[in-house]
C-alpha cells in the first residue's frame, strides 16, 4: 500500500518508488490511496500495476453529504485528557 503517493512523486521520490515496486514479487496486491491522484500518478498505476482499478468519488474532491464534521477547539495541553464520546 502507498499512501500519498502522489506526494511522493511530488517530492521527487520517483526513483525510490520505482526501486519499492521492483522488490515486489510480480504476484501481489497493491493499493495506491491519495486524495488527490494526479497525471503522475494515473502514469505509474498503468506503468506498474495489472489491469489497475480507480475509484472515486463524483464530483472530484467532494464529500458525500451523509459526512458530519466536528471541530473540537482546544488547547495542547488539554488534547490528552479528550475522549470524544460520539459512538
Amino acid at each position: 500500500m502507498l499512501d500519498e503517493a502522489d506526494r511522493m512523486l511530488d517530492l521527487g521520490f520517483s526513483p525510490e518508488i520505482t526501486r519499492i515496486f521492483e522488490a515486489l514479487p510480480a504476484r501481489r496486491q497493491t493499493l495506491l490511496f491519495s486524495a488527490t491522484f494526479s497525471d503522475s500518478i494515473r502514469q505509474l498505476a498503468r506503468q506498474r500495476l495489472n489491469n489497475p482499478a480507480e475509484v472515486s468519488v463524483s464530483p472530484a474532491n467532494s464529500a458525500a453529504k451523509t459526512v458530519k464534521h466536528w471541530l473540537y477547539s482546544t488547547d495542547k495541553n488539554a488534547k490528552q485528557n479528550y475522549s470524544p464520546s460520539l459512538f
